[in-house]
């Protein structure tokens, strides 16, 4: 900020000094007459006026020269006293303590009046006068030094107050130059700030304008998913329906094919009993041969065990007698036929205990075995195994399971029709054991995929 014209330039004042001193000491006037900064002598004749008290004013002069020679280190403006030349001491009355008797200072011999007097030199008495002149001096210089209008001490008040005033234009100029350093600092934050100013507008305007190109790709974005969706659904129609139409047809001939089935195993189930009596009576002529070479070598009733293997299957076992001695037992286990529910049949597996066991034969009976024909029933869709996997999970818990049966084997081997499907067993049995076992199927299904 700009500071008030009264101060002065780094330069210093532009007054000149005389007229800065005259200025600022006072000038003749009534009170100190006879005393001038800048006019007078200071001479002999000055110094014989003051010393003899003739100045009528009662005041002093000074010169450029004797200004400056009392501001270094205290010049003496009071002249010498006058030089003192003894005399005689007229009217004094010798001290009735004396004999009156001095000393004549030339001749060294008294005189009459000396008689009378002290005994006192004449140089004593003038250095006691010449150190009381020199006293009475020093106590008037100093009463003038001290003065408040001594030339010396306003000389000095000068000097004082121009290094304090040019110390305070440093301080301006210190000042100055800090407050165009601030104003150019503002003046670059303006400039600073307006380009802010310009590159934000010129931002918000991008941004509005971004924003106006993303609220449109949205738009088409979504325009175009309600196209897609559409046409989804519409997709999604046609293929259930040709699903539905090909499953429709997938049933028929499923359905077709089933009963084919159906008829293929009655005649072949028929063809088989055909065989079976056939080769039936074949063992029994060949039996009779046999038993007539082997003394009657036969089977004991085969036992069934208490459990079933598996689905339709339950294991016998028979021990065989009257087995000739020397006749290989192994041999004859494997030959002799044993008629097991409705069939004759040669053992599955042969065990020779020995001398006191005696030979075993064990058969694995899958036919005509009702109570272990497990089934499943209830089958309940659980929906699509996941999101994509284009199977369906069916649930059916397996029943006819008799006590001490292994469930999960008997699980594991029984088939199952449901949906138009046949499966000779689950995909995979479950033991849970609130619920007990369950059969799991995974259906081909492209309602999931």
């Amino acid at each position: 900020m700009p500071f008030p014209s009264v101060f002065r330039s780094e330069s210093g004042p532009t007054t000149d000094t005389q007229d800065e001193r005259q200025r600022l000491l006072p000038q003749e006037n009534d009170v100190f007459a006879g005393y001038s900064a800048t006019g007078g002598n200071w001479g002999a004749s000055s110094e014989r006026d003051f010393a003899s008290g003739t100045n009528p004013g009662g005041g002093f002069t000074s010169s450029g020269d004797n200004a400056a020679s009392s501001s270094q280190g205290g010049a003496r403006y009071d002249p010498l006293p006058p030089q003192y030349t003894p005399g005689p001491m007229d009217g004094y009355q010798a001290s009735p303590m004396f004999d009156g008797q001095i000393p004549n200072v030339e001749t060294g011999s008294p005189t009459q009046r000396s008689r009378k007097l002290p005994v006192v030199s004449q140089a004593g008495w003038f250095i006691f006068v010449f150190m009381l002149g020199g006293l009475i001096a020093w106590v008037a210089q100093d009463m003038r030094v001290m003065s408040v209008l001594n030339p010396s001490a306003i000389e000095r008040r000068r000097l004082g107050w121009d290094r304090d005033y040019t110390k305070h234009l440093t301080q301006v100029s210190v000042m100055q130059n800090i407050t165009a350093n601030w104003a150019h600092q503002i003046e670059q934050h303006a400039a600073a700030l307006e380009s802010m100013r310009q590159e934000r507008a010129g931002w918000d305007k991008e941004r509005a304008h971004q924003i106006e190109e993303h609220a449109a790709a949205l738009e088409a974005i979504r325009q175009e998913r309600a196209e897609w969706e559409k046409e989804r659904a519409h997709q999604i129609k046609e293929h259930v329906e040709a699903m539905r139409q090909e499953r429709a047809e997938w049933d028929k001939e499923r359905a077709q094919w089933q009963a084919e089935r159906r008829e293929h195993e009655r005649l072949q189930e028929e063809q088989m009993k055909l065989d079976l009596e056939k080769r039936r009576r074949e063992l029994e002529k060949q039996k009779d041969d046999e038993r007539k070479k082997k003394a009657g070598l036969r089977w004991q009733d085969p036992q069934p065990d208490e459990h079933c293997l598996r689905f339709g299957t339950r294991r016998y076992t028979a021990k065989l007698e009257n087995l000739p001695e020397g006749y290989n037992g192994m041999k004859a286990c494997q030959e002799t036929q044993a008629w097991i529910n409705g069939r004759w049949v040669t053992p599955t597996q042969c065990d020779d205990g020995g001398v006191w066991s005696g030979v075993h034969g064990t058969w694995i009976v899958d036919w005509e075995e009702g109570p272990c024909h497990s089934y499943f029933q209830d089958f309940n869709d659980k929906g699509c195994t996941a999101a994509g996997s284009g199977k369906r999970r069916i649930e059916s818990q397996i029943k006819n399971i008799q006590s001490g049966d292994d469930g999960l084997k008997m699980c594991a081997s029984t088939p199952a029709d449901f949906h138009g499907l046949h499966f000779d067993a689950p995909h995979s049995c479950e033991y849970w054991t609130l619920y007990g076992i369950w059969g799991l199927w995974f259906v081909d299904d492209g309602a999931c995929a």
